[in-house]
């Protein structure tokens, strides 16, 4: 029986250098990688600066926000909150002043195909602008401080417009700077809170270096993974049950409709975006689980003497004639989430078409 020495020899040992070279160069060459991949698909650091004409912190004027969660746009933040115009103060008059949260801060969208933008080339003469304050996981508590504030720094306003693109907007409950609340007693509470210097300065420098995987793994890491015993928390978004609201609901919506519109040099008009049609286990479905509600919030509404407008019609004919859903993104779910190009467009048309029946109101202060 032969014996090879080559067959048993030892296999040969890494040098150790080359290890620890290819340990060197492994993560020297994923992180541009990363770096690229997460820049091209996921949204990019939001930096956030105090305001001090609207008295609240706001995303920084001057940044462009890129958005890829939903939609695939870019967003130029304009001064004093506001997406897609440079200087509300440079617009002229009189102007639609349109209020609501993530919806109307238009993120999913370009700038030119965002509410204010759509609504502009539509409105009837002598109407001659639109802009939009979107906040995002903001409550109506937000215009009830905030409109008296952009009444005083932009053009004359001929008409506010609360967009309810959910009910939740409108329920009391939910945590911010500016907040809605039932009890003890229905009220509005303000309590503004300023973004920490050093932490912004970090924030605004991962957003010129586009450095979005640093920025998300940051701010992953505290609310996804926590060492502590017991259950985690969960969100505290308020939220209706089916059918009629409670009394003290009702209660807060009769606050709400005597006193936020008190705060308004102009009409304010209420604007209900339905979450409908929807997509349930394959089907097509044009009932709105929150027809009770919104029929008490509109009963409430127009009886205090202000005008509300009623969406759901528009979204039922985009999708039954064009077969086109509201909300809802390529890249997203398909029938929910925020409002698409076709919802907004149908949102800034139904808008129009009620300026047009309301000359009084378009004719301005």
């Amino acid at each position: 029986m032969s014996h090879d020495p080559a067959l048993h020899r030892e296999p040969d040992r890494p040098d150790g250098s080359r290890l620890w070279l290819r340990w060197l160069l492994g993560p020297l060459a994923a992180v541009p990688v990363v770096w690229l991949v997460a820049d091209l698909t996921t949204n990019s650091a939001e930096p956030y600066a105090w305001d001090e004409t609207v008295g609240r912190s706001l995303p920084a004027a001057g940044t462009v926000h890129r958005h890829r969660t939903e939609g695939f746009a870019d967003t130029r933040i304009g001064a004093h909150g506001i997406n897609g115009t440079p200087d509300v103060t440079a617009l002229p008059g009189p102007a639609v002043a349109l209020w609501g949260d993530s919806h109307l801060e238009g993120y999913a969208l370009a700038d030119r195909a965002k509410l204010a933008q759509q609504l502009t080339p539509l409105l009837p003469a002598p109407l001659a602008s639109a802009y939009a304050v979107g906040l995002s996981g903001s409550t109506v508590a937000a215009p009830y401080f905030l409109i008296p504030r952009y009444e005083a720094l932009g053009p004359p306003v001929a008409l506010h417009v609360l967009v309810v693109t959910r009910l939740h907007y409108v329920l009391p409950g939910a945590p911010g700077d500016a907040r809605f609340v039932a009890t003890p007693e229905p009220a509005f509470v303000h309590q503004p809170r300023r973004p920490k210097a050093s932490r912004q300065r970090w924030v605004a420098a991962l957003h010129r270096w586009r450095a979005t995987f640093v920025y998300r793994t940051l701010r992953a890491v505290p609310r996804e993974l926590r060492f502590a015993p017991g259950r985690a928390r969960t969100g505290t978004e308020a939220r209706l049950a089916p059918g009629p609201p409670e009394e003290r609901i009702l209660a807060a919506w009769r606050l709400l409709a005597r006193e936020l519109p008190a705060r308004a040099s102009a009409p304010v008009l209420l604007a209900y975006a339905p979450t409908t049609p929807r997509l349930v286990r394959g089907e097509v479905l044009f009932d709105d689980p929150d027809a009770a509600a919104a029929a008490a919030l509109e009963e409430i509404w127009t009886t205090a003497g202000h005008p509300f407008l009623h969406l759901g019609p528009g979204f039922d004919r985009l999708y039954r004639d064009r077969g086109h859903f509201p909300r809802g993104f390529a890249n997203h779910l398909p029938d929910s989430g925020h409002l698409n190009l076709h919802g907004t467009r149908v949102l800034a048309e139904t808008l129009a078409s009620w300026l047009e029946a309301h000359p009084g109101i378009a004719a301005g202060p």
